[in-house]
């Protein structure tokens, strides 16, 4: 399967989007702190019979980084321009977590754009009281979360290679280096993470 790889311009800067198959658009929604890399397998069983695009929010995987946290509107809107770009008139969305809260955005913002939705890892409660109490938790400060309780992205820098060995600024409580061929790394799409064998790290700055 082949999979197409562009950008689109948008008012948050280019976005980064993955496309294959041809047929009905469906555009996958990826979770927070992830990217349209989590659907490459998802867009192989698609592509025989649908047009399948995975988008990169901005300042995920490699869309444009933005300075500020954008709110669910904002994702929903981006993904409209992106459809736009794309010159696609309507079409079907998969999202996952965060993903299936921009699409039902989607679907309330913009209802003459959307066909149908599907929300994946989605919690469902029949009414607010509800929902308050099984999520009063994550209101109690647990995790950081913007106005609209949409988690925070995550900000990294990358990996540097350094001459006596690898420093990794990722989280803060984990920035630690060793001496040349005692670390290894491993990367994902939003952090790299560093690896010490020897007993003797020292903390990097």
């Amino acid at each position: 399967m082949d999979i197409e790889r562009a950008l689109a311009k948008t008012s948050m800067g280019y976005i980064h989007y993955r496309a294959a198959g041809n047929g009905k658009p469906i555009v996958l929604l990826h979770m927070n702190q992830q990217s349209s890399a989590m659907y490459l397998e998802l867009m192989a069983v698609l592509a025989p019979e649908l047009r399948a695009i995975a988008i990169d929010y901005p300042s995920h995987g490699m869309s444009d980084h933005v300075t500020t946290q954008p709110t669910i509107n904002d994702y929903a809107r981006c993904v409209l321009e992106v459809m736009d770009a794309l010159e696609l008139k309507t079409a079907n969305f998969l999202g996952e977590s965060g993903g299936a809260v921009i699409c039902v955005e989607r679907a309330a913002a913009f209802a003459d754009r959307v066909d149908k939705i599907v929300m994946v890892n989605s919690p469902w409660y029949p009414d607010n009281k509800t929902a308050t109490r099984n999520h009063g938790v994550l209101k109690s400060g647990a995790r950081p979360s913007d106005a609209s309780g949409l988690p925070t992205i995550r900000r990294t820098r990358p990996c540097i290679p350094r001459s006596r060995g690898w420093t990794a600024s990722t989280a803060p409580s984990s920035k630690r280096a060793a001496s040349a061929g005692r670390c290894s790394m491993r990367f994902t799409n939003t952090t790299c993470r560093l690896t010490c064998r020897a007993s003797s790290a020292r903390r990097c700055n």
